[in-house]
């Protein structure tokens, strides 16, 4: 989808009368996007204790789903830090395959967004999930097991 994005957009090649307009638009952007997944990651870290911890640890597999998710946040940083970092030199050497590459990794960084939104979503519902079985009955004094 970033792929067909950039191709048709138009972005890579639009100037305005001070350059080229993608590296600005990444500057502006970007470091919003790369804060709400920092701040995603450190809140949901924050939570990451007890009965919700042994939830999304499962035992410690591989394929656990706290893994799956630090591996998106992981790779949603990343993408953003890469597409600031080429917005930078874009800035200051303009060359067509460079724009290509940054407005890419740019909408690809505000894709991946999407899917971060989702795992947050999913996990709160996970976390929903694990204060239902803590909280006790209605009339019994035990929790639910």
């Amino acid at each position: 989808m970033a792929i067909l994005i950039t191709a048709l957009s138009g972005v890579p090649t639009a100037k305005d009368g001070e350059g080229l307009i993608w590296p600005q638009m990444t500057i502006e952007i970007v470091p919003s996007l790369l804060g709400l997944g920092l701040g995603a990651m450190a809140l949901m870290l924050s939570f990451s204790s007890g009965r919700f911890l042994e939830a999304i640890k499962q035992k410690g597999k591989d394929r656990s789903y706290l893994r799956k998710v630090m591996a998106s946040f992981y790779h949603f940083a990343l993408v953003l830090v890469a597409a600031l970092v080429v917005a930078y030199i874009g800035k200051a050497q303009q060359h067509w395959l460079l724009s290509y590459i940054g407005v890419f990794l740019s909408t690809y960084g505000v894709l991946l967004t999407l899917g971060i939104v989702s795992r947050i979503w999913h996990t709160a519902r996970i976390f929903n999930k694990v204060l239902e079985y803590d909280l006790p009955e209605e009339g019994a004094g035990n929790g639910r097991r």
